[in-house]
């Protein structure tokens, strides 16, 4: 069913994620959900090329809860200055303190982690890595690196590595926003019902 799914490779110059995108989803009725989110990342990427702005090399700036507005850079929201302030102080930009994130790392160094979780959440952090990192963990394009992490937590679900069902459920979700650009037997619809039915059977819709 998923053979014919297209594989996308995403690349660093303008408009090229949108054009490869684009490429990879001929066919396609205009209507379609990806056809319209193509296009969508092409408008979005010629009004950034037309004002000079690089989103990659945007972001926001770590801050701490009792200083929440030290070192942000507000440049990358591309929102109005108003709704920057409101969600600043809904605390939508507050991160844990240093130390905490610290601790959130340490677990990670010291084995404490799901490996099947890890290779889902590598497979969707691979669109937003900077290609010498993914260069260095081996890969020459970021659709070679989400294909190779992607297969690899499809492999440890398959072979029922992973006994957690909540972290079976994260990692089924993850795995739906992502194997639609990937070939595979199991396609997002199959991750998406496997979420929701890992959810049912833990009866968290009652919740």
């Amino acid at each position: 069913m998923c053979n014919n799914q297209p594989s996308v490779a995403f690349g660093t110059s303008p408009l090229s994620d949108a054009q490869n995108l684009r490429n990879s989803l001929e066919g396609l009725n205009e209507d379609h959900f990806a056809s319209i989110l193509a296009h969508a990342v092409e408008q979005t990427e010629k009004a950034s090329s037309a004002s000079g702005c690089n989103n990659h090399d945007k972001g926001p700036k770590m801050f701490d809860q009792d200083n929440r507005t030290a070192g942000l850079d507000f440049d990358f929201l591309q929102i109005n200055p108003d709704d920057a302030k409101y969600l600043l102080g809904k605390g939508a930009f507050t991160l844990p303190p240093q130390n905490c994130l610290l601790e959130f790392m340490k677990a990670y160094q010291g084995g404490d982690y799901s490996i099947f979780l890890v290779q889902t959440i590598l497979a969707a952090a691979s669109l937003h890595a900077s290609l010498p990192i993914l260069s260095a963990c081996g890969f020459q394009q970021r659709a070679e690196a989400q294909a190779a992490f992607c297969s690899r937590a499809i492999l440890l679900y398959d072979f029922q590595y992973e006994k957690n069902e909540i972290t079976l459920l994260y990692g089924s979700t993850i795995l739906a926003s992502i194997t639609f650009f990937q070939p595979a037997n199991k396609d997002w619809q199959y991750w998406l019902y496997n979420a929701v039915r890992l959810m049912a059977k833990m009866g968290l819709q009652k919740r």
